[in-house]
């Protein structure tokens, strides 16, 4: 009996095994769709984190673009009514909440400058070019001495007046619009200036039987730039200026149009003792425009004395590309002339097509940084001048690396440009041009 009742429950629970086969089956498969439940819902909760995520990013950049904008433009509208101080504050606070703004660190600079705060002024030029503070010796100690304006006012005050005949204006023609070139040169004589032209030998061979009313001289260049061997070096330029010209010596660009030439030269002589005195000339349309714009990207002509032209040699930057029409001032002040520029003169300039090359942009920023930094090292003044000793810090602290060929480095070196024209125009003394009686 108990080996039958022993059979019938084995017997049994085979036959039971099919059922609980298939509930494990269907368990199994419960789990997995629970499984499958659970990672759906992970997903679209994944996906819903995501578009919070991202919506949450899209809210903060707009916010953070509105709460950066507010202090921005409160400072800008601080400084275009001349409280440099106050608009220090609002610009430094829309920096901390976006760094980012567009010429920020540039303005910030340019406000610490114009309040004569080197300093700061100095640590918002690293930042806006991305640069590491290095160690400099300055070789001059500050000392008690005469200030940089009092020293200002009393060459304004005092301004030496040379005879406009004694007077060289330099220029380098070319064969390119000579009907302007002529009424520009035409108009330099009427003010009683010697005008001369500096050309290589073969461009002169070119450019004479269009200029019969010129004196040319001849001048072979101490290095050549592949691609136009008739661009001259700014060093070159010097040495034959400083060799062939007079008391006062100019450069110009060749097409610029002196009008009330006599005012414009008196204005010169009476202030380029110890200065460097020059300015941008007046786009126009044609002779009709009685108006004229004002050139806000560089410098078309400059005066000083014979003596100072040693002061501004150093660079490999040739006439007729970019960077040398910034290095000239930069140079000058670097070495403790007095930056002047000319306002209300009526050096006109008439519109013709330009190319702007980039690369060539590029490629001389190169070489007007070396040059720049090499200030550091070479500039001197007789006596301590506080905007000389900014600029060869500024220059200690340039780099080549500013010029890499990648997108930041060659955002970076446009950025110096525009700091560049901000110094210039930040650290030149406005002198208005005289008017006197020609007849």
């Amino acid at each position: 009996m108990q080996k039958s009742n022993l059979i019938s429950r084995v017997w049994n629970r085979f036959l039971r095994f099919p059922q609980k086969v298939e509930e494990k089956e269907r368990y199994t498969e419960n789990v997995l769709t629970a499984i499958g439940d659970i990672a759906n819902r992970i997903s679209k909760f994944e996906a819903e984190i995501s578009a919070f995520t991202d919506n949450y990013y899209r809210q903060f950049q707009e916010h953070q673009q509105v709460l950066s904008y507010a202090p921005s433009t409160l400072s800008t509208i601080l400084r275009a009514s001349g409280h440099y101080q106050e608009s220090v504050n609002p610009l430094r606070v829309s920096l901390a909440v976006n760094p980012n703004i567009l010429d920020g660190y540039r303005y910030l600079f340019e406000t610490h400058l114009v309040l004569r705060q080197f300093s700061p002024a100095f640590e918002a030029f690293l930042l806006a070019l991305d640069l590491e503070p290095v160690p400099w010796d300055p070789r001059i100690t500050p000392a008690r001495g005469i200030p940089g304006l009092d020293r200002v006012a009393a060459a304004l005050e005092d301004g030496t007046t040379v005879a406009s005949r004694n007077v060289t204006l330099f220029t380098s023609v070319m064969s390119k619009r000579p009907e302007i070139q002529r009424l520009a040169i035409e108009s330099w004589r009427r003010a009683g200036l010697r005008v001369v032209s500096l050309n290589t030998p073969d461009e002169i061979d070119h450019v004479a039987p269009l200029f019969s009313d010129i004196e040319f001289i001849s001048v072979d260049p101490s290095w050549l730039y592949e691609e136009n061997p008739n661009l001259l070096p700014i060093d070159d330029i010097l040495s034959v200026m400083a060799r062939e010209g007079s008391t006062v010596c100019g450069f110009i660009n060749s097409d610029i149009i002196m009008m009330e030439g006599g005012n414009l030269l008196a204005s010169v002589t009476r202030h380029v003792h110890g200065s460097l005195v020059f300015g941008s000339r007046l786009d126009i349309q044609n002779f009709n425009d009685d108006v004229g714009t004002p050139y806000s990207q560089g410098f078309d002509f400059f005066f000083l004395e014979q003596e100072s032209l040693q002061l501004l040699k150093g660079s490999k930057l040739l006439v007729g590309m970019p960077w040398w029409d910034y290095w000239i001032p930069l140079a000058a002040r670097a070495n403790g002339l007095l930056m002047k520029r000319l306002k209300g003169h009526r050096m006109l300039h008439v519109n013709h097509p330009q190319t702007y090359d980039v690369l060539k942009a590029l490629e001389f920023s190169k070489r007007f940084f070396a040059a720049f930094h090499h200030l550091s090292q070479t500039a001197a003044t007789p006596e301590y001048d506080e905007y000389s000793h900014f600029l060869r810090r500024l220059g200690a602290a340039m780099t080549l690396d500013l010029t890499h060929d990648n997108d930041h480095h060659n955002h970076r070196a446009f950025r110096f440009g525009a700091i560049a024209f901000s110094l210039i125009n930040l650290m030149a003394i406005d002198v208005p041009v005289e008017k006197r009686d020609e007849s």
